[in-house]
């Protein structure tokens, strides 16, 4: 649970870790009515919260590419265009967003870092239900390598510098991710 501090930054106000009883299946009536009380017992009545929740990044594909700079009314054709061209992507079954990192020299010419991702919208669509029989309504979803990252940018580890790994070793999947 946060808030928003008095210098503007987001504040920790509450954490709470509860196990998922084991016999509950993601998608039964039982998950539907367990997820309901723990939201209503931690976030309380109000409806209105604004509330993320993390999804799977085992099939979230992450890419970097370098564009030309360009206008920023442009930024949003030239990222599509030539992610389209060079890893192009279904859009009737994911959803595409990007995020401008900077500026970068690239052999004297000038360009735009960009961070890219794709994400599945059959497994968005069910965790947006999951949380509508639940009573409550997303309003968006991340993958723990972005909450990870807002952590350090929010600068909620104070005085942290360098660089820091986060490995995480799944029974499908595995990934490394490397912040600075």
């Amino acid at each position: 649970k946060t808030t928003e501090g008095t210098d503007g930054a987001p504040a920790l106000l509450d954490q709470r870790r509860v196990p998922i009883p084991q016999a509950t299946g993601r998608g039964s009536a039982e998950f539907a009515n367990f997820l309901k009380s723990e939201l209503n017992s931690f976030c309380g009545p109000n409806k209105k919260q604004r509330l993320w929740a993390v999804m799977s990044a085992a099939r979230v594909e992450v890419h970097h590419i370098r564009i030309p700079k360009v206008p920023k009314k442009q930024i949003e054709n030239v990222v599509y265009w030539t992610v389209k061209k060079e890893s192009p992507f279904d859009e009737k079954e994911n959803i595409f967003d990007y995020e401008v990192l900077g500026e970068v020299v690239e052999q004297g010419i000038a360009k735009l870092a960009v961070m890219y991702y794709t994400a599945p919208k059959e497994e968005i669509e069910e965790t947006k239900k999951l949380f509508s029989h639940a009573g409550w309504s997303l309003t968006g979803l991340s993958i723990t390598p972005f909450a990870v990252q807002n952590i350090f940018r929010t600068q909620w580890i104070p005085g942290y510098e360098g660089t820091a790994a986060s490995l995480f070793i799944g029974n499908d999947f595995s990934r490394i991710d490397i912040y600075a």
